[in-house]
């Protein structure tokens, strides 16, 4: 309609993590995409338009840089997708490690590029960063005045982010809300801790909130668990002590996840899960046939070694006798 030059604005958010799902670091900015040659066209009138303003004027547009410059992200900033659930909350803890001091620090406005190159200070962390498009050279990240510290999770990084720990500081406790899906909330538990959250009953936190992210915050916070759909016990065949198996999914991919967990061995050793059928026919076990299954149902189980390393997992239901 503008000969491409109003181009489609995207978030670039770039995230480093280390090898124990800790995040170290988050930063963003805003691409612009152009139709062919729109770029060019883009840079051009803005050129123009910044050199008919008077010198006074000119200070107050971004400068241009060889790289894309990132404003850092915090915890509660930061766009954590659907898909990456838990995640996850977060992935993959959702920590960002702590840096050095940086208070009522001014950070400098990011300037627009197409580039990717992540570049940024890691020394200050935004409270809030929000999008922009404004005046000519815009396309950035607005620029942020206001700094907080980081969330700092406690020392065991892979449980904080499930189970909020009763002892948690106000920090921590603003971390595990942001990594669980409740980052818009935030600011309202401004300065709860652990025990402040865990004593609010559910009619204090709906109205605080509101009713649907409410109920699902109690029951995160009280870690009220999931039924399972279907529910088996296995023990191996010979003993005594059965292991309790809760399926979500109700899949035989689930089932063999679980009994190698079980035995501790890779999942890729089984090959294939055989049922003990009428009149001690075997029966290869589906999605379908395992739904079918009894909850409560109780089997012991033979590994039968094929050729190669593949094994058979064989079940034999359990009958009163």
């Amino acid at each position: 309609k503008h000969g491409g030059e109003r181009g489609v604005p995207f978030r670039l958010q770039v995230e480093t993590w280390t090898s124990e799902d800790i995040r170290l670091h988050a930063g963003a900015c805003i691409l612009q995409v152009f139709k062919l040659k729109g770029a060019d066209r883009k840079h051009k009138q803005d050129r123009e338009k910044v050199s008919k303003r008077p010198d006074s004027e000119k200070d107050k547009f971004s400068p241009q840089y060889e790289c894309t410059m990132l404003t850092d992200l915090s915890v509660d900033s930061i766009y954590i997708p659907a898909s990456r659930g838990v995640s996850p909350v977060q992935s993959d803890s959702e920590s960002i490690a702590p840096s050095r001091a940086a208070s009522n620090v001014i950070v400098p406005p990011p300037a627009k590029s197409t580039s990717v190159t992540p570049i940024s200070s890691r020394d200050v962390s935004p409270l809030k960063v929000t999008i922009s498009q404004s005046g000519a050279g815009s396309g950035t990240i607005s620029t942020p005045t206001i700094i907080a510290p980081h969330y700092q999770p406690p020392g065991d990084s892979k449980t904080w982010k499930i189970v909020l720990p009763h002892s948690a500081s106000a920090e921590t406790a603003a971390g595990w809300l942001a990594y669980n899906r409740y980052g818009q909330h935030v600011k309202t538990f401004t300065d709860f801790d652990a025990r402040d959250l865990l004593r609010l009953s559910k009619d204090d936190i709906i109205q605080m909130i509101g009713l649907v992210d409410g109920v699902r915050l109690y029951n995160d916070l009280h870690m009220k668990p999931v039924a399972p759909r279907l529910t088996v016990y296995l023990a191996q065949k010979g003993e005594s002590l059965f292991h309790p198996v809760l399926l979500q999914d109700v899949t035989v991919s689930e089932l063999v996840r679980n009994i190698a967990e079980i035995l501790e061995v890779p999942v890729g050793l089984f090959h294939k899960v055989v049922v003990a059928g009428p009149n001690k026919i075997s029966i290869k076990l589906t999605d379908e046939y395992l739904r079918y299954q009894n909850f409560d149902s109780a089997f012991h189980y033979l590994l039968i070694h094929e050729e190669g390393e593949a094994c058979t997992i064989h079940l034999e239901p359990v009958t009163n006798s």
